[in-house]
């Protein structure tokens, strides 16, 4: 009895899909990947995919059976977002303060001869709070840097006033 294979579909090359991501992942040294988050380039092209507009006949619009809409009066002054820019990231500083007051704290891992030198990680929320318990214990050389997380354009203190302040608290 002779088995009857059918074909297999061919898909078409990833490159025909017109994916809106890179297919290249980014260069990396496998002998040294790191886990952190790289964000994605919204200003790359592939991000920014032409509109695809519906074209009907007219035959089919006038067999609508409720009438559009009527256009929308805008002033000038008022404009509407534009699809392709993201809203602005919000800006803030961190300003230096104590471990007590602080909202965010940058880690610097010991250096030692034998590891690289690793990249400073900044702790909020829950993992600053396990970094504040009284019985946590750092390793040494280990270096932390409190900040407070201040809004760009909010009123805050100058960081020479902050330095002045933390030094007088030492």
């Amino acid at each position: 009895m002779a088995f009857v294979t059918p074909e297999r579909p061919t898909l078409p090359s990833l490159r025909s899909l017109d994916l809106p991501y890179p297919l290249t992942p980014p260069h990396s040294n496998a002998s040294h990947d790191t886990y952190e988050f790289q964000s994605p380039d919204f200003n790359h092209p592939l991000f920014h995919r032409p509109r695809q507009i519906s074209m009907s006949s007219s035959a089919d619009s006038r067999l609508s059976s409720s009438p559009s809409p009527p256009p929308s009066s805008r002033s000038s002054s008022q404009r509407a977002p534009s699809p392709t820019t993201p809203p602005p990231a919000p800006k803030f500083k961190l300003v230096p303060a104590s471990l007590e007051s602080a909202d965010a704290v940058l880690v610097i891992a010991p250096f030692t001869a034998s590891t690289e030198r690793s990249q400073p990680l900044l702790l909020v929320g829950d993992a600053l709070r396990h970094v504040r318990c009284p019985d946590r214990q750092i390793a040494k050389g280990a270096r932390l840097h409190p900040y407070k997380i201040v809004r760009d354009g909010s009123v805050g203190v100058s960081r020479r006033a902050s330095m002045a302040n933390l030094q007088g608290s030492v």
